[in-house]
Order: C-alpha cells, then structure tokens, then sequence
C-alpha cells in the first residue's frame, strides 16, 4: 500500500519534472523508494536499506549543487548533527552482525549527509527539503531503535507518518520549487 503512494508521488513529480524540464533527482528518488517500500512489504531488509540509500544518493544529488557559498552560523548543523552522530552510534552498540551494523552505520551517514546538505541550502523552499530530510531520519531513526533496541507502541504508525509525510514534502518541493535561484542583476 505504501509503494502505491509513493509511487503515485513518483508519477506526478515525473510528470512534472518533463513538463518543467527540471531535474530528475527527486521523481527518481521516489520511485528507488517505492521499490524500498515493495522490499521491505516482502521482509528483505538488507535490500530495502540499499533502495533507500539510493533514493537518499538522488535527494543530495539534487541538494549539493545549492550547497550556499555564504558564511553559516555553525550552531544550527552541529547543534542538529550531533546529537544525532551519538544517536547512530548508540544504535549501532546494539547490531549483532557485523555486516549488518556497518551497513545501517554507512546508511545512517548518508541519512545524515542529506539533514546536513538540507540546512545548507541556499534557494527558496528550503524549508520544505529540511523538513522532509528531518523527517525522513525520524522514520529511519525509530525503524532503527525498534529493530535493534526495544519495541515501541505504535511506532508503525509513527514511522509511516514520518516517512510518507517526507515523501509528500520532496514530491511537493519538485513540483513547486523555482529551476533557478534569482539572482542580482550586475551593473557596468
């Protein structure tokens, strides 16, 4: 059911994309993570996290280009980053095989990368991709504690909220957001 809508976001960021001959980051994004949706339906784990972290390769593909040239007050991304750096490695105490903890590390940082390059942006809207990156560790996060620390009631719910709520805001962002960034027009 979830692959559905996010597959249907998928669509009409496609859609829009062609329309607007605009990037195609985000409308690939969705659909590796609509495929990340059917995996993890199936119970595949491993191959769900890959989707994931290939939908999540798209996003800051879209992202680093805009990566603002300006002068950033440090608070906001440390004050931001790490205490979510303690969380991934509280987490990753928690992951028996090896492989598996290094790949939900390597995930975690690529999860991480993207809430970075989020807080960087530099062009209009950049609230809405921040909310979605923030909202998109949210879901991971609390995927994460319930697999590998302690059950938590009625995470399911929350996750899916999380996580479809992420997916609208870069389906939204795509089809919203200006092409360029305007800049000043220079004098002689």
């Amino acid at each position: 059911m979830l692959s559905i809508f996010t597959l249907l976001l998928f669509g009409v960021a496609a859609v829009a994309s062609i329309r607007r001959r605009s990037g195609w980051q985000i409308p690939l994004g969705l659909l590796l993570s609509a495929a990340g949706d059917a995996a993890g339906a199936m119970g595949w784990f491993v191959p769900q996290m890959g989707l994931f972290a290939a939908a999540l390769g798209c996003y800051l593909c879209e992202m680093v280009p805009h990566i603002g040239r300006k002068r950033v007050r440090p608070a906001w991304p440390l004050a931001i980053l790490l205490p979510l750096v303690a969380g991934v490695a509280l987490l990753a105490d928690h992951i028996e095989p090896i492989g598996e903890a290094v790949g939900v590390v390597l995930y975690a940082l690529l999860l991480l990368s993207l809430v970075a390059a989020a807080l960087l942006q530099q062009r209009p809207y950049r609230g809405w991709l921040l909310c979605a990156a923030l909202l998109f560790l949210l879901s991971d996060a609390l995927i994460g504690y319930t697999r590998y620390v302690a059950p938590l009631h009625s995470s399911n719910r929350w996750i899916l909220l999380f996580y479809g709520t992420a997916q609208l805001l870069f389906a939204l962002w795509s089809i919203t957001a200006p092409d360029k960034v305007p800049t000043k027009a220079t004098s002689r």
